[in-house]
């Protein structure tokens, strides 16, 4: 799982807290990201104590998930507002894994998203920005 923790997102961190407090008894590998990719302590996240507030890259989560040669799945969890670059996309597809994104919005419009090229699915989680 890859959380987005950019600026973009931060009235989305007691959602996204929430969500991994609802996961901790799943073995996950979970990972943070706005312009880098943190791998973070589930328990921390779903505290609250959420490191990030940048730009938002969404090359950097799926360079990530390419690395990894035991994990044939990432779940991006983002509000969407970023690009990802054509060469990442092209390595993507000849690597056979799948992307999934888990849209956070205010309201149930689909967001326009570099990512909507990539994901295998989406899914909109309608919420209240907080903050």
């Amino acid at each position: 799982l890859y959380m987005d923790v950019s600026g973009s997102m931060i009235g989305y961190y007691p959602v996204v807290s929430g969500f991994v407090d609802a996961l901790r008894e799943i073995p996950l590998r979970l990972r943070t990201f706005d312009t880098t990719v943190r791998a973070v302590d589930p328990a921390d996240l779903a505290r609250g104590k959420i490191e990030g507030g940048g730009g938002t890259d969404f090359d950097a989560p799926i360079l990530d998930l390419l690395k990894d040669r035991d994990v044939s799945t990432g779940v991006l969890f983002t509000d969407g507002q970023a690009d990802v670059s054509p060469s990442v996309v092209a390595r993507l597809v000849a690597s056979k894994k799948n992307v999934y994104v888990v849209y956070l919005l205010e309201g149930r419009a689909p967001p326009t998203s570099a990512l909507d090229r990539v994901a295998k699915d989406t899914i909109i989680v309608p919420v209240g920005k907080k903050g």
